[in-house]
């Protein structure tokens, strides 16, 4: 139960992707303790296929009905749906950048400060991940789904 140890240890796995700062992924992990860091490096990579899943999951509802809407809707409604299958497979890298990030912040910390450069980068590919994901599901939800249950 990674998710479980970390939380009972006062962060989430969330909070530390989303730490920002070296202090603050430094405090995150000094928190969590040995067998927290320990957790999380399980939670981390028990993380990959999930984010093959939703990668594939995501760029395949974005991608199968294109065509279908570009006869419905437009062809630009068609090319918004190629690339939104783009952007879910882009929001899918930027998470396994942002894990190696983690993992490579969990395995290199010396027990008082973080490296400088692995926490904003990783808060970066994480926000940038979330906000293409939620894109992709917005449209899939607000747009795709609509059209195709009206044209039948």
């Amino acid at each position: 139960m990674p998710l479980a140890t970390l939380k009972a240890r006062g962060h989430g796995i969330v909070e530390f992707e989303l730490a920002r700062t070296p202090a603050r992924a430094s405090r995150i992990m000094r928190d969590w303790g040995q067998h927290g860091r320990e957790s999380a490096v399980d939670s981390l990579f028990a993380d990959l296929p999930f984010l093959f899943g939703y990668g594939l999951l995501l760029s395949a509802l974005a991608w199968v009905p294109s065509t279908r809407i570009g006869e419905i809707a437009g062809s630009g409604a068609g090319s918004v749906c190629r690339w939104s299958a783009a952007v879910a497979a882009c929001a899918a890298l930027l998470d396994m950048v942002e894990n190696m990030l983690l993992l490579r912040q969990l395995r290199r910390w010396n027990g008082s400060d973080a490296e400088t450069w692995p926490a904003p980068a990783a808060w970066a590919c994480a926000t940038l991940n979330f906000a293409g994901a939620a894109a992709v599901v917005a449209w899939s939800v607000c747009f795709v789904v609509p059209a195709l249950v009206t044209a039948g």
